[in-house]
């Protein structure tokens, strides 16, 4: 049997922006009671916006928040444990209750946009299959190097879209 939780308040929380990619930003959104309005796209919910690496609230959607400053970090805290177990960014609906939190559900997110850094190449800019919006570091830009420059050409050469005798070019 599962139990109905008699939400104070409800809400989803992306653990990395899918709007912008960032994953130093966790995306909370909340509204009074059940969460059902909320998913279902029926009303416009609180949205906050945590960075959650630093354990600091960046924005507050609202002149009369919901939740303070201290839920915010404790949410955060609690999606980025999840996402850490999972492995992969998450879409996660959550449920204050008996002045604790409670998760409802969890699933990765479908879509997520990366922007990148404006100015600064970025793990993002790469499309690597991970999500991150974070400076491309030294042995990463080693790892992609590599690709472009030996892998690559080496494999356009045997499925025949490249010739062998092809001038050497700087992919990266």
């Amino acid at each position: 049997m599962q139990r109905l939780v008699n939400a104070e308040i409800s809400g989803v929380m992306f653990t990395v922006n899918p709007v912008s990619g960032r994953d130093d930003e966790t995306v909370i959104e909340a509204c009074e009671g059940l969460g059902e309005a909320l998913v279902s796209g029926h009303i416009t919910p609180q949205r906050f916006l945590v960075n959650a690496h630093e354990d600091r609230v960046l924005e507050v959607h609202s002149d009369m928040p919901l939740l303070n400053d201290a839920q915010l970090l404790e949410l955060a805290n609690l999606g980025a444990a999840v996402q850490a177990y999972y492995g992969c960014p998450q879409d996660i609906e959550w449920v204050w209750a008996d002045n604790a939190f409670q998760l409802v559900q969890s699933r990765p997110i479908t879509a997520i946009h990366a922007n990148g850094i404006s100015g600064q190449w970025t793990t993002a800019d790469f499309k690597d299959g991970g999500v991150s919006a974070a400076v491309c570091t030294p042995f990463m830009w080693s790892l992609y190097n590599y690709i472009w420059q030996d892998a690559l050409p080496t494999y356009f050469e045997r499925i025949k879209l490249r010739r062998k005798d092809a001038k050497p070019a700087d992919w990266g």
